[in-house]
């Protein structure tokens, strides 16, 4: 554990624990260009006056060359201008990682991986490298509060809910898959999807200030699609389901709502109804649209 401040500025500072975790007191804090942290139960560094370039953090290797996974969580809190971070190990246990400074970027640097929840928050421009994964358990949240957002892996969760959150604009080129709900906001720019976003049993929702674009196809099994463009056009290239191919949930409705024209280039498949409207453009539909069989209840 970490007490009073570790201070290393400019330099590495490396921190072992072959049978524990890696924390530090409340009032301490640790100052260096990197940190290595290799630990066999986790990882608690939160303080808020940690100041730190990049983190790597590791599992042990048993005499055996065996590496098992990280027996518990990783939760990290720094104030870096570009904070990069690396988790090496599969993690057993929830991933958290917050850059606190007011325009502070956070970047991933490989594959994350945990059977809980992962977290990634900045107040800067948030990205996901090229060719990387982050996959959880539970619920996924990456969010900027004060800047961008621009993914180029894959994002999963395995029984939980995606939620990606960026104050600028938001731009996705990989996958996005849950098992829960769906839910993207750019709330002061523009978004761009370019992979396939899917719901196993929750819905599906996108909502822009800006113009906003999706490339790939957008899949609710079991529930509702929504998209809205508050104050943008919107342009639909990919398929947009909310419902089963072989019909066995009860799926849900497509909404298509933007400020501007409104195009949609492939096929729209509901399970019940289909709504699309432009407050201030013109609505061109370029593809099919499927709606379902509506039986009142006695």
């Amino acid at each position: 554990s970490v007490h009073g401040m570790l201070a290393a500025t400019y330099k590495a500072v490396k921190m072992t624990s072959s049978t524990g975790s890696i924390t530090q007191a409340e009032t301490s804090l640790i100052k260096a260009q990197t940190v290595d942290a290799v630990t066999a139960m986790g990882v608690n560094l939160q303080c808020a006056g940690n100041l730190f370039n990049s983190i790597a953090v590791d599992g042990i290797e048993t005499g055996a060359g065996e590496k098992p996974n990280i027996g518990g969580n990783v939760l990290i809190k720094d104030q870096a201008a570009a904070l990069s971070v690396a988790i090496n190990r599969k993690v057993t246990g929830d991933i958290s990682v917050e850059n606190l400074l007011e325009s502070g970027t956070l970047a991933n640097q490989g594959n994350f991986s945990a059977t809980g929840k992962i977290s990634l928050t900045s107040k800067g421009d948030l990205t996901q490298a090229e060719e990387t994964t982050l996959s959880a358990g539970g619920n996924v949240l990456l969010a900027s509060r004060l800047g961008a957002m621009a993914l180029e892996g894959d994002v999963s969760s395995a029984s939980g809910d995606i939620t990606l959150q960026s104050a600028g604009d938001m731009q996705t080129s990989a996958t996005l898959a849950a098992d829960g709900g769906v839910e993207l906001a750019s709330s002061g720019g523009a978004m761009t999807i370019g992979g396939d976003v899917s719901s196993s049993s929750g819905s599906i929702t996108l909502q822009s200030a800006e113009y906003m674009q999706t490339q790939g196809k957008l899949a609710a099994a079991d529930g509702n699609v929504a998209l809205a463009s508050t104050d943008g056009a919107m342009t639909i290239y990919g398929d947009v389901s909310s419902s089963r191919s072989d019909g066995s949930s009860s799926g849900g409705d497509i909404t298509l709502q933007s400020k501007g024209n409104m195009q949609t280039k492939s096929k729209l498949d509901a399970a019940n109804d289909v709504e699309i409207t432009s407050t201030a453009g013109d609505v061109s539909i370029d593809g099919d649209v499927s709606t379902g069989t509506r039986v009142p209840i006695a």
